[in-house]
Formats: structure tokens, sequence, C-alpha cells
């Protein structure tokens, strides 16, 4: 893992346990299991771990940041799931 500890102790304090340990499994499994899993699996995943046993919002804060994470961790498959503007653009 990168820099996902250098996350200040008073912000740890302020996230939920569970979100805190969903954020990092799915940092990991975005960040070692590249060959076997992609980001969005990954991502989706932890979503689902948040939204059965996080606090009422976690979910959607775990999503944001593993969505960011992935920027860092595996720019080249982001870039490639990012929706592309038409070739040819209908003329105004």
């Amino acid at each position: 893992m990168r820099r996902w500890h250098a996350m200040p102790i008073a912000r740890r304090r302020e996230l939920s346990p569970v979100e805190h340990g969903v954020l990092l499994i799915g940092a990991l499994r975005a960040e070692a299991l590249h060959r076997t899993c992609r980001t969005s699996v990954a991502i989706n995943e932890a979503v689902e771990l948040a939204k059965s046993f996080g606090g009422t919002d976690g979910h959607k804060y775990v999503n944001g940041v593993l969505d960011k994470a992935a920027l860092e961790l595996r720019p080249a498959e982001v870039a490639a799931r990012a929706p592309r503007a038409p070739e040819h653009a209908a003329p105004r």
C-alpha cells in the first residue's frame, strides 16, 4: 500500500472502524489482485461490504474514496473505462 496509512490519526478516529477496514481491504484488493480482479469489481465488493456492515451512508464514502484511489493505483485501467467523447460530433 502506498499512502493509505498516511491519513492523520485524528481523521482515522472520525472514520468508523468498519469503513476503515473496508477501505483497506478494497484498496489492497484493487492494488494486489490487479491481474485477476478489475478495479470496478473490487470497488463494488467493498461497497457491498460497507452496505452490509457499515454505517448508514458509509458505502457512499467508501465508493468515493476507492474511486479516487483507483486513479492512483491503476490509472491505465481507469482511463480505459472512462467514457470517451464521440469522434464525430454533430455540427451545430
